[in-house]
């Protein structure tokens, strides 16, 4: 049984992938949701979109957790489970953030991911979507707590990408 904060953050999830698939137009969203979970199962998201006309499902899992092993196991578990559902199916793993690390990894195994605050690395048939966002307000914060050490680790990683650290602004100034 999944707990109420997984499904909190599952719902926000939805939202996020929601938000992202409607700025695509040649993306025709039909429907996302939370999946009828059962026991055994791995999927979290279930969603059904028309890519330049053809069906896909998609298939989603949401983990708290970004470490790279846990993602692929995560992968693993996911590609089994959506390996059952009919059609087309594109597999994706919702993580609380998307670091340039956790990204390199995602390319090189080609796992689709995205993160709660907008970064997303999927490939849907011939559209490839790579998003890079960087939340300033508390609006787009993960719904998963971040460490300190963990997001200090993930700005390192960025300025070493050639990222720069992002800037206090003041908005009056504006």
């Amino acid at each position: 049984m999944i707990s109420l904060a997984d499904r909190s953050a599952a719902a926000s999830a939805v939202d996020r992938l929601n938000t992202l698939l409607r700025r695509l137009s040649v993306i025709k969203l039909k429907d996302l949701g939370l999946a009828a979970t059962a026991a055994g199962t791995e999927i979290d998201i279930l969603g059904h979109i028309e890519v330049l006309g053809r069906s896909h499902t998609l298939a989603c899992v949401v983990r708290s957790c970004a470490e790279p092993d846990i993602l692929r196991l995560a992968a693993e578990k996911l590609r089994s489970c959506a390996a059952r559902l009919p059609g087309s199916v594109t597999h994706l793993i919702v993580v609380p953030y998307l670091s340039a690390t956790l990204r390199a990894l995602c390319m090189k195994d080609q796992i689709n991911c995205m993160d709660m605050c907008g970064n997303a690395y999927l490939a849907i048939d011939e559209v490839f979507i790579s998003t890079r966002c960087f939340p300033c307000g508390a609006k787009s914060a993960p719904a998963f707590p971040v460490k300190p050490e963990t997001a200090k680790a993930n700005l390192r990683a960025g300025v070493q990408q050639g990222f720069p650290p992002l800037r206090a602004r003041n908005p009056s100034a504006a």
